[in-house]
């Protein structure tokens, strides 16, 4: 397994901007050769079967769900790899307040993006680890082939060895909340399993407390979520 200095995580953040959002002035070209080649320690990443999370974070996403039932919505999710190779999710993002929602797509205020990414990439140590967003009541609980396709070109442009992705639905009453391994080199994606821990996430309340003025919450206080896959041996 791969593991990286926080100089590597604050480029592979700025790359990923680059190449999702086509962010000006974030990265040259040379500069991702230069990331692709750069060494790393360990042996070669092998996809994942297992998504870690906190309760906080998993109960945050569902809260953003629930409140839109008819359009869809996201945000991106900060953790780390462990040294299994296991993505532990310890803060979730959710969209910005100039966000745009949609029936069949959501595009994340950039702005909003950019400012509080390079916040909890910067200050707190986090890395990049995926992305997360709803299709509501459209009848897909897995990612669509736009999906798919728009992960795996971002993860060869911006260098990523692995990437996790989280789709939400919503039944009229509860939300549900589905993970999928991405993996440089392996051709179709996996879903995963959830293992939860039923505490708040130590990330959750100290970032929302330093950045109270900026971080945009849901309006859905009681987050109902079901169906969950557990992960299991």
């Amino acid at each position: 397994m791969r593991y990286y200095t926080n100089q590597r995580v604050s480029r592979m953040w700025t790359a990923y901007l680059k190449y999702r959002y086509n962010c000006p002035n974030t990265v040259l070209i040379s500069q991702v050769k230069d990331l692709a080649n750069e060494p790393a320690i360990g042996s070669q990443t092998k996809p994942f079967s297992e998504v870690r999370i906190f309760r906080s974070e998993l109960d945050f996403i569902a809260r953003c769900i629930l409140d839109c039932p008819d359009i869809e919505t996201g945000g991106q999710l900060f953790g780390y790899w462990t040294r299994e190779g296991v993505p532990m999710v310890c803060y979730a993002l959710g969209p910005g307040p100039n966000a745009n929602h949609q029936r069949t797509f959501f595009n994340q205020d950039l702005s909003y993006l950019r400012s509080i990414g390079d916040a909890i990439v910067k200050h707190y140590g986090l890395e990049h680890i995926g992305e997360w967003h709803s299709h509501h009541q459209l009848g897909l609980a897995q990612p669509s082939g736009h999906d798919a396709s728009n992960i795996y070109g971002n993860m060869i442009k911006a260098s990523r060895e692995r990437f996790l992705l989280c789709i939400g639905n919503y039944d009229g009453q509860s939300a549900s909340l589905n993970a999928f391994s991405f993996t440089a080199g392996v051709s179709s994606y996996n879903q995963t399993g959830w293992t939860v821990s039923p505490v708040e996430s130590p990330y959750r309340s100290a970032i929302d407390r330093s950045m109270r003025a900026f971080i945009h919450q849901p309006h859905t206080t009681d987050a109902r979520i079901k169906d969950l896959k557990m992960y299991s041996l």
